[in-house]
């Protein structure tokens, strides 16, 4: 994380929470941003990217994990024009070199991109990202999210705690 900083800390009561930054992150977003998604297994990374996919596209629209098929692309509509998003989950990869295999440069530049996994994509990825560090608290269903970023990421924050 270059010249990000630590923006905010949220804590999570439920996936209703989750879904709510999510929906909010979703109205901040610019063709050509990237959100990586950190955190253990089964935390809510693929929730949280399917309930942000799903405010730009529709309630019931199918998006299920990319943990097999590595990028899945959506089309969505926001204000009337049209915004790519794609869906990318590296927990599969190994090695820096299978990621250009995948064409991740070529979509990070056209679309919003919402990473999970992100770590051996680190140096493709543009500086001025937000990333997502998603932690289990004490209770099963209770979560906590940091939020990492440039200043440009601040409204964010603001909207969230809003």
């Amino acid at each position: 994380m270059i010249d990000n900083q630590l923006i905010d800390k949220f804590p999570l009561e439920g996936e209703k929470d989750t879904h709510r930054i999510a929906s909010l992150l979703s109205a901040e977003v610019e063709p050509g941003d990237v959100i990586c998604l950190n955190g253990d297994l089964g935390v809510g990374k693929t929730s949280f990217a399917r309930a942000f996919i799903r405010t730009l596209t529709a309630d019931d629209e199918p998006v299920p994990s990319p943990t097999y098929t590595l990028i899945q692309h959506y089309h969505a509509k926001r204000n009337k024009v049209g915004l790519e998003i794609f869906h990318v989950d590296l927990y599969r990869i190994s090695c820096h070199s299978e990621i250009e295999e995948l064409g991740l440069e070529d979509a990070l530049g056209i679309g919003v991109s919402l990473i999970e996994w992100p770590e051996l994509s680190i140096p493709s990825l543009p500086q001025d990202r937000l990333e997502i560090h998603l932690q289990f608290g004490k209770g099963v269903s209770e979560r906590y999210m940091d939020l990492f970023g440039s200043s440009r990421w601040l409204s964010l924050a603001h909207s969230i705690e809003g």
